[in-house]
């Protein structure tokens, strides 16, 4: 048989279809031997508003309805005309609800001009390949999209069968998806990876319809069916996804250069805080709670499959919780692997500081730690099975350790106070060095979330979203079955506190990166801390003896007399009159957070980059010299004056290229090294932007000179120039101002090993040399620096990571 696989908008442009890709290889697993055709229409949709538009509806505005059109139903919407045959289906209702909600429609309305043709034109191109079967993954804002498809395709080809499956296919919405349209002939609810296999062999005449886990069909007595669902996968038995059709299809787009693709990895399914207390709020895992992860050495191996295959080193796990076993199995594995993959990661917050510098080691540099909120009574409500100072010392670490944290401060939740939040926003200023979260959320009620499955928790009354009455032409009655959000009264905190946690939030985000609070230790058993905080005196406090030893036990939280008691043992006796005085006065200072009596120090050992910050605030460090034999006071490198004078002549190329060299690595460090230069040797100052720029020019530098070096002070930002290593490739990302290229992947032989080979200078190869074409290209894009008939590789590897990681741009 035909197979077609169809992944539709919204599914975000720069990744694969997970779900595609699975099912592609477990078609293998059929009785009989298949051809598979995926369909990544959301590539195609973006390709057609560009070409339509001329250029006016770009990748960005699809990625506007993909991330921020999401919970308001505008991907759905956008597709109402191609479902009901109608333009500008209930388009005044729907552009007065997103006014209501304070919701900018963003270019939904030309998109919504465009779709229905862009259907009926796909569903032939489709046909014209003959499936035997389309199946279509449905999640969040595929339904209407999958629908209007599935209906165009029926119009030209009845006789198709139309398969739906997904997360908006889970029970009891799957069968209300397939009860109420009557095109969709089957639908499969849960996991599909056996189900699939047992639905094609069904159609291949090798097995009954009534033996497919989880399908939804109907007889021939026009009566719906659901059959019951099966036994959920061990992770070792579901494969490592098929993604070669995706980046194939990618590859050729006229939208790639808009799209800096990102692997999906799966290694864990469920949630094993859920099975013991699912937060009141959450939907997810609704009929698949039961944890499920693989076993390491498979979640290795299929992660090092992927990047190896695909070249990419950026990952977002899927798993909707880490497995803290992997803290001393997986991720031991994937630091020794050497290479820079970054992933991002939902993880609990209450995590300690020696499993975020685990995270931060194996590459896990951007979590989502399900944060929530920062008041221990309201966590508490919510179940968590968390304290608020543990969400600070959470954050705290992620500062120190170079890791991105993605956050919402959620309220809302029944019995919870304004004295909850009060006590929080009193002490919000203390942490504007920590990072903030992206904004306040009432939250929504969820379909499977215990706020839902129990009205006894305090939403007793609930409707359909608003939203899903401007996509969908059902009954009520129907849409308690199909949708995953719904409407209640507000309950928790009056909007006016909501008001007041706003503005405290967005003050927040606006002192961020110009803030700081760093404490260091002297030697003595002192502290020092610097407050360069936004809003506060701008002043250096010192602790002394028992006082600095009380603070750094506050790195854990703690009660006052678990403080006392952790002071003994260290041998300091110190009455509780004193503890409580410390402790009040490091709360007035903002040098504590406290929550139900239990305290938690602020102050970082190290100080984070902070991508807003730069160029202006560079990070602190010791003024360096150069390391023994990599630069001298001889030829173009003079060391008098505690600063090198570094010329770029070709009699001196070998000191200046060791001097560039022992810039290049302490820049990878975020360490700054003083240096003068005379720049009227180097044909193009932009090269080295990327390096921290010079402190002074020499003497008898020119106007010119002067204007280089204002632009490189203006454009330097750490890891405009960086390289990443992966399993057989090096990856060259490039955000200097006039780069040829933003990426380069060094994975041929005669180019592979070349950034190490010119880690120190060396001569240059000859022509008759194989590696002289690589050579070339490298000195032409600027990654190799050239003089005198030397050469030295400009790119440095990350040691550290700007926050939030997006500052890297390309990385």
């Amino acid at each position: 048989m035909r197979i077609a696989l169809v992944s539709m908008p919204w599914h975000l442009l720069a990744t694969p279809s997970l779900p595609l890709g699975i099912l592609q290889v477990q078609t293998d697993k059929c009785r009989s031997r298949h051809e598979v055709r995926s369909h990544f229409v959301n590539l195609r949709w973006a390709e057609h508003l560009y070409e339509v538009s001329h250029g006016a509806i770009t990748p960005d505005d699809y990625d506007y309805v993909a991330n921020i059109g999401v919970w308001h139903g505008m991907g759905d919407w956008v597709f109402t005309p191609a479902l009901y045959g109608t333009p500008h289906w209930r388009r005044d209702r729907y552009r007065a609800y997103l006014a209501e909600h304070g919701v900018n429609p963003g270019k939904s309305e030309a998109m919504a001009e465009h779709a229905a043709g862009f259907v009926t034109a796909l569903a032939r191109e489709i046909v014209a390949e003959e499936p035997d079967v389309i199946g279509f993954s449905s999640t969040f804002q595929q339904n209407v999209p999958s629908l209007a498809m599935a209906k165009a395709v029926k119009e030209i080809a009845p006789d198709i069968p139309i398969l739906l499956g997904g997360g908006n296919c889970d029970a009891p919405m799957g069968p209300a998806l397939q009860r109420n349209f009557p095109f969709v002939d089957y639908v499969i609810s849960g996991e599909a990876e056996q189900s699939y296999v047992e639905f094609i062999d069904h159609l291949d005449g090798r097995l009954p319809v009534e033996e497919v886990h989880g399908l939804s069909w109907t007889t021939k007595d026009g009566d719906a069916v659901t059959n019951p669902p099966g036994p959920l996968l061990a992770m070792r038995d579901v494969p490592c996804p098929d993604f070669d059709s995706y980046f194939s299809e990618l590859k050729k787009s006229p939208v790639s250069s808009f799209v800096k693709p990102t692997l999906l990895y799966e290694a864990a399914r469920g949630c094993w805080w859920g099975e013991k207390h699912t937060c009141t709020f959450c939907g997810l895992n609704g009929l698949t709670m039961k944890f499920r992860s693989r076993p390491p050495e498979q979640a290795r191996r299929h992660l090092e499959e992927l990047v190896e295959r695909h070249r990419i080193l950026d990952i977002v796990a899927v798993d909707n919780i880490l497995d803290m076993d992997y803290l001393r199995t997986l991720l031991p594995q994937l630091e020794a692997s050497g290479h820079d993959v970054n992933f991002y990661y939902e993880v609990k917050s209450n995590l300690g500081e020696e499993d975020v510098a685990k995270l931060r080691a194996a590459g896990l540099v951007h979590i989502q730690p399900g944060i929530e909120n920062l008041s221990s009574d309201v966590l508490k409500i919510m179940d968590k099975g968390v304290h608020a100072t543990q969400n600070i010392r959470l954050l705290r670490s992620c500062e120190e350790n170079d890791v991105t944290v993605d956050w919402n401060y959620l309220y809302g939740f029944p019995g919870e106070r304004e004295a909850d939040y009060a006590a929080v926003l009193d002490q919000l200023p203390a942490l504007s060095h920590l990072q903030p979260p992206a904004g306040r959320v009432r939250i929504l009620l969820e379909r499977y979330s215990p706020n839902f499955e129990r009205p006894e928790l305090g939403f007793p009354q609930r409707r359909p979203a608003a939203l899903y009455g401007h996509v969908y032409d059902l009954p009520e009655a129907e849409l308690r079955d199909l949708v995953y959000q719904f409407d209640s009264p507000a309950v928790g905190i009056q909007e006016s506190t909501a008001a007041r946690l706003r503005t405290a939030i967005v003050t927040w985000r606006g002192n961020y990166p110009v803030s700081s609070l760093l404490m260091s230790r002297d030697g003595s058993g002192g502290l020092l801390i610097e407050d360069r905080r936004a809003g506060w005196p701008q002043r250096q406090i010192r602790l002394e003896s028992a006082e600095a030893a009380a603070y750094e036990v506050l790195r854990t939280p703690r009660h006052a007399a678990a403080l006392r008691k952790r002071l003994a043992d260290q041998g300091h006796d110190v009455d509780a009159a004193q503890v409580e005085t410390w402790l009040a006065s490091w709360k007035k200072q903002g040098l504590v957070f406290e929550s139900d009596g239990r305290f938690v120090a602020l102050a970082t050992n190290r100080a984070s980059i902070k991508r807003d910050a730069q160029p202006a605030a560079q990070p602190a460090a010791q003024p360096a010299t150069p390391g023994a034999g990599s630069a001298g006071s001889a030829g173009g490198v003079d060391g008098a004056a505690g600063a090198c004078a570094v010329s770029f002549a070709p009699d001196t190329a070998r000191e200046t290229l060791e001097f560039i060299r022992t810039l290049r690595d302490h820049t990878s460090r975020a360490q700054v090294l003083p240096w003068r230069a005379d720049l009227s040797g180097l044909p193009d100052p932009r090269v080295l932007h990327h390096l921290s720029p010079p402190d002074h020019l020499d003497a008898q530098a020119d106007a010119e000179q002067t204007a280089a070096l204002d632009a490189w002070r203006e454009s330097h930002r750490y890891g405009l120039l960086h390289c990443r290593r992966g399993p057989g490739f090096t990856v060259v990302h490039d955000s200097r101002p006039g780069a040829t290229r933003a990426e380069t992947v060094l994975d041929s032989p005669e180019s592979g090993s070349l950034l190490d080979h010119y880690d120190t200078p060396r001569p240059l190869p000859t022509a008759d040399d194989p590696t002289f074409p690589a050579v070339q290209d490298l000195l032409r894009d600027g990654i190799l620096l050239a003089l005198g008939g030397l050469a030295v590789a400009l790119p440095y590897r990350l040691h550290r990571l700007p926050l939030p990681i997006e500052v890297l741009g390309h990385g």
